[in-house]
């Protein structure tokens, strides 16, 4: 009876290390993706405003002509 009961805690202290593994596993691999999802909003964000900054100079440029004529 006693060495049925240690392998039991023995097996049950093998399943919550694995449940703990693949738990820490997990919590990396979404901050990981929690990362690169700033990431990539960062850099969309950085385009966005290089593109407004290209239309801005676009619009001032036909300004300018328009006016020069």
């Amino acid at each position: 009876q006693e060495t049925i009961r240690k392998e039991a805690q023995r097996e049950k202290d093998a399943q919550r290390e694995t449940l703990i593994k693949a738990m820490k596993e997990r919590k990396i691999l979404e901050e990981d993706k929690k990362k690169k999802l700033e990431e990539w909003k960062n850099l969309m964000k950085k385009e966005e405003n290089k593109f407004m900054d290209e239309i801005a100079s676009i619009s001032f440029a036909r300004r300018r002509r328009s006016n020069e004529d």
